[in-house]
């Protein structure tokens, strides 16, 4: 009987060693970075920066998976039905975490209860830009004339109930006026009736405004932030403008499936860090119109619990209205 105890114990102990040995050893394969949307847009970009050095460090292959449909749908949810190992790690974004349950959209994974956080890694500013015909050369002369002609003026923006459309609702609230919205499934069919003189303005991400702002094609009028746009150097910033606030900037993180051992995800947090902080990565980043933008583990757990409710008082605030999902 003594003996049967002792090997029980030994063979115990044995486990619990080995146990803790594997997640010491993580990562042992290669790592599935799953981008839930097409390649080469304003997700994959960035990701696609980082991936090879985060891999560098963590010792390992990063694969990215693009996984579009649905919105971002497809992807997530693949991702929180992966297994809970740090083997699966997936972009999340406002798009596909804090803005579904506030649009009422119907998505099969709670973002709260199916991830864990790993940090944020970038984030970029939105930008209001103008056709060329627009009599107007920067926002201090764009606000009185919005306001005298809103009702001739259209104003291009993604999808209802995205980022950008909520942002374009922020701006045209702090300045007073109500131009028509209309909405578009990207922002390359926004620029191309900008150029085309169909609509007069446009909200979208100002690294796809500023290659044909900088050529003269259309007019950057405002950039999201407090800081100038590397990509836009001229153009204001909404806190310039004393607009604080009116425009948005878009932030894309890293999470991982619910369940995620603590240690994991300290060293996916901690080999994000470390690649954001190498500044080749940050200049690679910057030259795309991206802004490394690191954050702990826990912070993005809060904005993902915060952020919602921003959207509703935005909602509230402006009496935005929103079609059925």
């Amino acid at each position: 009987m003594k003996i049967y105890k002792r090997i029980s114990m030994f063979v115990g102990g044995c486990l619990v060693a080995l146990a803790g040995s594997a997640h010491g050893a993580y990562p042992e394969r290669a790592i599935t970075f799953i981008v839930p949307f097409p390649p080469g847009g304003s997700t994959d970009t960035p990701s696609r920066i980082i991936a090879p050095k985060l891999a560098e460090i963590l010792g390992t292959s990063i694969i990215v998976d693009n996984r579009s449909g649905a919105s971002g749908q497809i992807g997530v949810n693949a991702a929180a039905r992966s297994a809970p190992d740090g083997y699966t790690i997936v972009l999340s974004a406002s798009a596909t975490h804090t803005l579904p349950e506030v649009v009422g959209k119907k998505i099969p994974y709670d973002p709260i209860k199916d991830f864990r956080s790993i940090g944020t890694f970038v984030k970029f500013p939105l930008a209001v830009v103008g056709s060329t015909a627009l009599p107007v050369g920067n926002v201090k002369e764009l606000v009185p004339y919005l306001r005298e002609n809103e009702h001739k003026l259209s104003m291009g923006v993604a999808s209802m109930g995205s980022v950008a459309h909520f942002s374009a609702e922020s701006f045209l609230a702090s300045v007073k006026a109500k131009p028509v919205l209309a909405h578009y499934a990207g922002d390359s069919a926004i620029l191309t009736d900008l150029m085309g003189e169909n609509i007069q303005l446009g909200v979208f991400a100002g690294s796809s405004a500023a290659p044909l702002v900088n050529s003269g094609k259309v007019k950057g009028l405002l950039v999201a932030g407090s800081e100038r746009y590397d990509l836009m150097p001229d153009v204001p910033t909404a806190a310039e403008a004393g607009m604080p606030g009116a425009l948005l900037e878009v932030w894309y993180g890293i999470s991982v499936p619910a369940g995620t051992p603590d240690e994991i995800v300290e060293k996916l947090n901690d080999a994000l860090k470390q690649t954001l902080e190498d500044p080749r990565i940050v200049e690679q980043l910057k030259d795309r119109g991206f802004a490394a933008n690191y954050s702990s583990s826990d912070h993005l757990d809060q904005v993902m619990k915060d952020e919602p409710e921003m959207w509703r008082k935005l909602i509230s605030d402006n009496n935005i209205k929103l079609a059925p999902q």
